[in-house]
């Protein structure tokens, strides 16, 4: 990516209220908090990431199986 596309980008994010999403704000965390509460605190780990290309899904299971 080009540094003008990158500028535009964080400076959509910052507008968006999104400009911690890549590196998180961990020192934020509050134990006495849900987690569920608390996870746009984490950073984003591109590492977890892969084309939507290589996820297979297996079959589904009847919908009375479960219930």
């Amino acid at each position: 990516m080009s540094i003008a596309v990158l500028q535009k980008l964080r400076e959509v994010l910052n507008q968006m209220g999104l400009a911690n999403f890549e590196t998180g704000a961990p020192e934020s965390i509050n134990p006495e908090l849900p987690v569920d509460e608390q996870a746009d605190l984490l950073p984003y780990d591109r590492t977890w990431e892969f084309p939507k290309e290589k996820l297979v899904l297996g079959m589904k299971a009847p919908v009375d199986e479960y219930t």
